[in-house]
């Protein structure tokens, strides 16, 4: 049983980045592109650039994330049983592993191709907003008492 719940827990974990990368009706990516075209100045064709590499990005991931969807369902229907089939868990969990690999290095692909459309003077500036980002979350995250 201890397996078994190791098991759900690493399936609920891999999971959990991917709710936040796409909420129904909101296209976080346009936001994200605004965002960056105001803060750092971007010409209207590194506008362009970066739109179509978000756009690509987002239609080879949408397979991903329509399976993930759907191995969840799986899965969750697996544990709702009365006799739970351990190897179809371990199956399910493994395959979404995968997927979710997948999305980590598209998005890292995604990141390099973006990055080299910026300057390096916006490349600098990115930095430092992210860093402020990173800073605010943590601040904001232990203020809550989960530091």
């Amino acid at each position: 049983m201890k397996q078994l719940t190791q098991l759900l827990a690493a399936a609920l974990l891999a999971l959990s980045p991917l709710a936040l990368m796409a909420g129904p009706n909101h296209d976080h990516h346009h936001d994200k592109l605004e965002m960056m075209k105001k803060k750092l100045e971007l010409t209207d064709s590194q506008y362009t650039a970066i739109k179509e590499i978000m756009s690509s990005a987002k239609a080879e991931a949408k397979p991903f994330k329509t399976s993930l969807h759907d191995l969840k369902k799986q899965l969750h229907n697996t544990m709702k049983q009365d006799t739970v089939d351990e190897a179809k868990v371990k199956s399910l969990t493994a395959e979404m592993a995968e997927h979710k690999a997948e999305l980590m290095m598209l998005h890292k692909r995604t990141k390099a191709s973006v990055n080299q459309q910026l300057t390096a003077e916006q490349q600098e500036k990115m930095a430092k907003f992210k860093e402020k980002r990173k800073h605010k979350r943590h601040k904001k995250h232990a203020m809550k008492g989960h530091h």
